[in-house]
């Protein structure tokens, strides 16, 4: 009996997914990552390249037939590692909460552009050098809004909806705070191209 009931909520609870547009899935995203650096007194700019990845639970809700709002709660790992001649120098790591906002646009047949914003919290920042490992945290802003861009293709498959694409982030506060001592001198921002790969039910 419990077993028959489970399943007429289930098929209930599908139902009104599909009634109302709703589509809840998994994400699984590698990212490469630039961290750019301007000098505010030269204007010599410099960069570090990254790598990292998403993992979330990602939320689309189709306003239109031709038009959803996404949303979600992701993880994501940031790591910048420095390494000269084959020598490790020093790595920088960021372990991130994010908040997409985003929406797709239908540009022809199954092929979708993104746009949109959101919010990451950076809520553990710590740094190596040599052997000394250093919390950052206390000098970054942790709270960083962003813009994206990007493009994406959705398709049905027997399970359900299977999605892959490019999409770039911008966050655009300065990762230094004013307690940071290259808070007066540099300006630092992450620019991210994610690989989205995600599964929706």
């Amino acid at each position: 009996m419990k077993k028959i009931i489970v399943l007429i909520l289930l098929i209930c609870a599908a139902n009104v997914k599909a009634q109302s547009g709703l589509q809840i899935g998994a994400e699984i995203s590698p990212s490469w990552k630039l961290l750019l650096h301007k000098s505010k007194t030269t204007s010599i700019r410099s960069s570090e390249s990254g790598f990292g990845f998403t993992a979330g639970i990602p939320v689309k809700y189709w306003l239109s037939e031709y038009t959803s709002f996404n949303t979600g709660l992701n993880y994501i790992f940031s790591s910048y590692d420095v390494i000269a001649n084959n020598v490790f120098i020093s790595t920088t790591r960021f372990n991130t909460v994010q908040i997409p906002l985003s929406f797709n646009i239908n540009l022809k047949a199954d092929w979708y552009g993104i746009v949109g914003t959101g919010v990451d919290y950076n809520f553990i920042s710590r740094t190596r050098f040599g052997g000394i490992r250093s919390d950052i945290s206390p000098i970054i802003n942790k709270v960083q809004p962003f813009l994206t861009l990007g493009v994406n293709n959705l398709r049905e498959t027997d399970n359900g909806f299977f999605e892959i694409g490019l999409q770039a982030r911008y966050q655009l506060l300065n990762l230094n705070n004013s307690n940071s001592i290259v808070f007066d001198n540099t300006s630092s921002h992450v620019l991210s191209l994610d690989v989205l790969m995600r599964f929706y039910i």
